[in-house]
C-alpha cells in the first residue's frame, strides 16, 4: 500500500511538472529572446559604442573599459581571464582601426539583420562586426582571435587617426612589444622569447621579495621578543609571519604576469597558480596568528581560578 501510495504522488509530481512544460511549448509561441541594447543593435552602434568607450577612457574615464570590451565577442575566452584579456583586446583594436582609415559612422550600415560588416581585410585576418544568437552585433570571435596578428602587421605603419601620444594609453605590454626587434617576438616554445625572458625576471623579483620580507619580519619578530617582558611570548617562533614572504610574493607575480599581455592558456595557468599561491599563503598566515592570540589568552585565562576559560 505505501508503495503505490509514493507511486501516485511521484506520478502527480511529475505530472505537475510536465503540464506547464507542455503548454509552453504547445501555445505556437516561439521563446522570446532578452531585448538587444540600443548600443549593439547595428554595425553602426556597435562601432560608435566602441569609439565613444575608448575616448572616454582617454578623458579620464577607465571605468568605460567594460563598454569597450561588451562590444567584442568574447564568448571563447576562459571567463577567468575574460576581463583581462579583454580589455587587451580592446586596446588592440583602436590600434588596429587607427592604423587602418578615419572611420565615418554614417557609413557604417545602422541595419538589424542580414550579413556580417566587414570593416577591413588584412593579410592576417579580418575586422568585422557580426550578429550574434541574441541579437547583438559584435566584433565577432574570428576577429577577436586575429587582432594581435593584425596589428603585428600594421605596427610599422603610421596612424591615420590620432597623435603619438595616444599610445600613453596603450597597456605596457603592447607599446613595450612594439620597439622589440624581430628576434625577441619569436615564439619557438609557447610563448615569445621576449616574455620568457620577462617571466624569468618577475619570478626572480618574486622571490627575492619574499627573502626580503622575511628577514624583516623576523628581525622584528626577534626585536619585539628580546624587548617584551611577558614570557609567554618567547616561546613564539621567529617564523611566525613567514607566510607574509609569500603573499608579497604572489602579489609581484600577480602584478607581472598582467602586465605581460600573456595568451589565454599560459594566463589562466599562470594566474591560477598565483591565486592558489595567494590562498595557501593567506590560510597560512591566518594560522600562524592564530598562535599569537592564543597565548594572550592563555594569559588571561591562567589569572582566573576557572578552568572553563582555560579549557576554551
Amino acid at each position: 500500500m505505501n508503495r503505490k501510495l509514493f507511486l501516485l504522488a511521484l506520478c502527480s509530481i511529475l505530472f505537475a511538472l510536465w503540464l506547464p512544460a507542455a503548454g509552453a511549448a504547445g501555445d505556437g509561441k516561439p521563446a522570446e529572446l532578452p531585448q538587444v541594447p540600443e548600443t549593439l543593435n547595428s554595425p553602426r552602434a556597435t562601432m560608435g559604442s566602441f569609439l565613444h568607450a575608448m575616448n572616454d577612457i582617454k578623458r579620464g574615464m577607465p571605468d568605460r573599459i567594460g563598454d569597450a570590451a561588451a562590444t567584442l565577442d568574447l564568448s571563447e575566452i576562459n571567463p577567468l581571464v575574460r576581463k583581462e584579456r579583454g580589455s587587451d583586446l580592446a586596446w588592440m583594436l583602436l590600434e588596429v582601426l587607427d592604423r587602418t582609415r578615419v572611420i565615418d559612422l554614417e557609413k557604417i550600415p545602422d541595419r538589424t539583420g542580414g550579413k556580417p560588416y566587414l570593416f577591413h581585410a588584412y593579410n592576417n585576418g579580418a575586422v568585422q562586426i557580426s550578429r550574434v544568437k541574441d541579437g547583438r552585433w559584435l566584433f565577432d570571435r574570428e576577429t577577436v582571435k586575429k587582432l594581435p596578428l593584425v596589428l603585428d602587421e600594421l605596427s610599422a605603419q603610421e596612424r591615420v587617426k590620432g597623435t603619438d601620444k595616444d599610445r600613453d594609453f596603450l597597456p605596457w605590454h603592447i607599446r613595450f612589444r612594439q620597439s622589440l626587434p624581430p628576434s625577441l617576438k619569436q615564439a619557438p616554445l609557447l610563448l615569445e622569447n621576449w616574455r620568457w625572458i620577462a617571466l624569468f625576471i618577475i619570478v626572480l623579483t618574486g622571490v627575492a621579495a619574499d627573502r626580503l620580507v622575511s628577514f624583516i619580519l623576523r628581525t622584528l619578530v626577534r626585536h619585539w621578543k628580546r624587548r617584551t617582558p611577558e614570557p609567554e611570548y618567547q616561546k613564539i617562533s621567529d617564523q611566525i609571519l613567514r607566510p607574509l614572504g609569500l603573499m608579497a610574493m604572489a602579489i609581484i607575480w600577480w602584478l607581472g604576469i598582467n602586465l605581460l599581455g600573456l595568451p589565454e592558456s599560459a594566463m589562466l595557468v599562470l594566474l591560477v597558480a598565483v591565486k592558489f599561491l595567494a590562498s595557501i599563503s593567506s590560510v597560512w598566515a591566518a594560522y600562524r596568528l592564530v598562535d599569537l592570540i592564543a597565548v594572550r589568552l592563555m594569559r588571561r585565562a591562567e589569572q582566573t581560578e576557572s578552568k572553563l576559560d582555560d579549557a576554551l
